[in-house]
């Protein structure tokens, strides 16, 4: 629509082990649903970004003993075209500062915190 962009994305992974000791058993680590969702507004120099992203509960382990939970987390970045080919960035991933598992095994760990990225990115030189 017009300066509007938008996509939604979903995958179904059915990672389950076909032979061996494990046979029937669900990969460690890999969420058997993942979606996405991301709306982008451009205009002229600027450009704005909101996307969420979301994930399904997984196995920790090879025995499919522990589980971790799912989570989603909100994303934006922007950009503003400046001069030639600088650019002022601006990237928050976590925005909500949720907190949330990626590992029950052997400690907790906790997946990354909300992080704020501010810079300047140059596009290449001209001749």
């Amino acid at each position: 629509w017009r300066n509007w962009l938008g996509t939604v994305g979903y995958l179904y992974a059915d990672t389950r082990l076909t032979s061996g000791p494990l046979s029937g058993l669900w990969v460690p680590e890999v969420p058997r649903n993942q979606g996405s969702a991301q709306v982008t507004y451009l205009h002229r120099g600027t450009m704005v970004s909101g996307g969420l992203l979301a994930y399904s509960k997984v196995f920790d382990d090879q025995n499919n003993q522990f589980v971790d939970p799912g989570y989603a987390v909100l994303q934006f970045s922007g950009a503003q075209h400046l001069w030639r080919n600088l650019s002022a960035t601006f990237d928050l991933e976590n925005a909500l500062d949720r907190y949330y598992v990626v590992e029950y095994t052997p400690v907790i760990n906790n997946g990354e915190p909300r992080v704020v990225r501010v810079g300047l990115r140059w596009n290449g030189f001209e001749r």
